[in-house]
């Protein structure tokens, strides 16, 4: 029985220390073995460290055209497709001209009439002047024989001449009256249009309990806040006087060329009422009984605009060139909308894409045809304002668009001197230009932008994601066999690789990886700390960070 026992407890003894024995073995083995190829190891070495600015922002293309129609209409014609390449003054398209060329043809039609008009009133006042020393002569047959008036006789002027000079006279101060008259129109528009413009920056003028003002900067004005608004109301308020002074001006000029031309008419008449009062012999020409017979319509005006006083047949002038100066700003109107009719390509490019179809309605100003040219892109981003010290126009920078993996070269060419608004914290607006994009940037696509703020040559360096980030700095160093953290002195940090300033020495060896860990689960922390690098990489991945082994392993 003894025997029985002491050989089972022999035998389980053996068991135990075969056990024993194959796990000194199995870590004898792993000892004089090369633990390395459990790690994935990089050297720290003498290099450049270039550090950047990360960032993100949209695409958008310089060369790009969006082509509207300036005027409503329906599209009759469309002559280009998405994908057609076009040429600059290319036709896209064209709206129904119908109604666009009878509008064009009833303003030429008024402008003739008004044209007509006015001449055939210039042209009677003449023959009224020419009229009155007609009948001077013939009533005075001493001044008939000589060929004088009563004025030319005192001159010693022939009548023939003075008929000449007067009616020269009267042709002069009836273009007077009419160019004053369009000078007055003019300032009119010009008051109008200030008037409207006053109203529109007045509105917005600063009021008690607004925001804070933005005072204006060297290279931009300030756009919100009480000195932008006021003062822009003010410039209006400026303006709106300004062209009310010019209306004022124009008016009185109108009215003292008016008055001149009146008192010329009025002579006129007044001579010839007096040269057939002084004889019954001499009468009016049936040409002349035939005007005075008109004089009685339109408020003593007569069919062809000729008045029985001299002021109200100036006024006729005036109001005429009025009539005309209407006339051709309609006229201008119309042309100018018949030729918003067609639409043709601004520059050469291709058509990217056409929102319209033919027998559809077309809204002025909605985007029609959009063109894409050869040329450069921007990307506009946000940069913290943290960070925006740090960026510099003219800075490169490297932009990888969404989806792809080909990076391209760009440049930083504008940083805004105020914040983006639309920014949720504190950043200001820069756009960085990529001269040759590539097919992976389209209008509105993203971009990941890397500014390049600093390059730090010839020192110790390595891999971004041997680091691990926190309250200290640390990596994990393998050696002889063994890996073990040291606390290290970070200097500029760049996407790839960083600067360290001490505790690291070039040829020292550190731990990217553990490859024996597994992935740590989604369940476990993310950022820095043992088994991840300060980007984010995890350990047992290349280019991780290491496992976070005990020190002195």
């Amino acid at each position: 029985m003894r025997s029985l026992l002491s050989s089972r407890v022999a035998r389980w003894v053996v068991a135990v220390v075969a056990v024993g024995l194959v796990g000194a073995v199995g870590a004898v083995s792993a000892a004089d073995g090369d633990t390395s190829t459990q790690y994935r190891l990089a050297t720290a070495s003498t290099g450049d460290v270039q550090q950047t600015v990360s960032t993100s922002g949209t695409v958008d293309l310089v060369n790009r055209a969006d082509v509207t129609f300036g005027i409503d209409g329906t599209l009759a014609d469309l002559v280009v497709a998405v994908g057609d390449h076009v040429t600059a003054g290319q036709p896209l398209g064209a709206l129904d001209t119908k109604a666009l060329q009878a509008a064009v043809d009833a303003a030429e039609a008024e402008l003739a009439d008004a044209t007509a008009a006015i001449e055939a009133d210039e042209q009677e006042q003449v023959n009224t002047a020419q009229e009155a020393v007609k009948a001077e002569s013939a009533t005075n047959p001493s001044t008939a024989q000589s060929g004088a008036t009563a004025s030319a006789q005192r001159s010693g002027q022939p009548a023939d001449s003075a008929r000449a000079d007067l009616a020269a006279q009267v042709t002069k101060q009836q273009q007077a009256v009419r160019t004053a008259q369009t000078t007055a129109t003019e300032a009119i528009t010009a008051a109008k249009s200030a008037l409207a413009t006053q109203t529109e920056k007045c509105a917005d003028a600063y009021q008690p309990g607004s925001a804070a003002p933005t005072e204006p900067t060297a290279s931009e004005p300030a756009t919100v806040g009480p000195s932008a608004r006021n003062a822009a109301c003010a410039e209006a308020l400026n303006a709106v006087t300004a062209a009310q002074d010019a209306v004022s001006k124009a008016q009185s000029a109108l009215q003292s060329t008016i008055n001149d031309l009146a008192g010329s008419l009025d002579r006129a008449v007044a001579e010839a009422q007096k040269s057939t009062s002084s004889s019954g012999a001499a009468q009016p020409s049936s040409s002349d009984a035939e005007r005075s017979g008109n004089q009685t319509q339109n408020g003593g005006q007569s069919q062809n605009g000729v008045a029985t006083s001299g002021s109200s047949s100036a006024g006729g002038i005036a109001a005429g060139q009025a009539r005309i100066d209407r006339a051709k700003a309609d006229l201008m109107a119309a042309e100018q909308s018949l030729a918003h009719a067609n639409l043709t390509a601004p520059i050469a490019g291709e058509v990217a894409s056409v929102e319209m179809t033919e027998g559809g309605k077309v809204t002025a100003g909605d985007t029609a045809v959009v063109l894409i040219g050869s040329g450069a892109a921007v990307i506009e981003t946000t940069v913290p304002v943290e960070r925006i010290s740090d960026i510099d126009v003219g800075m490169e920078a490297t932009v990888t668009p969404s989806g792809a993996n080909e990076k391209v070269a760009g440049k930083v060419t504008r940083i805004g001197r105020l914040p983006d608004t639309a920014s949720d914290s504190v950043a200001y607006p820069v756009t960085v230009t990529v001269d040759q994009p590539t097919v992976t940037m389209p209008a509105g696509s993203t971009a990941s932008v890397s500014i390049a703020v600093s390059t730090i040559a010839n020192v110790v360096t390595v891999p971004t994601s041997a680091l691990t980030r926190g309250g200290r700095d640390t990596v994990t160093v393998y050696a002889d066999g063994q890996t073990s953290t040291r606390q290290v002195t970070v200097g500029a940090v760049g996407p790839l690789r960083t600067e360290i300033q001490k505790g690291l020495t070039a040829g020292e060896q550190v731990v990217l990886a553990d490859l024996d860990k597994s992935l740590p689960s989604a369940k476990e922390p993310a950022g820095g700390g043992p088994g991840r690098g300060p980007g984010g990489g995890l350990g047992g991945v290349p280019g991780g960070g290491p496992m976070g082994r005990p020190a002195g392993r």
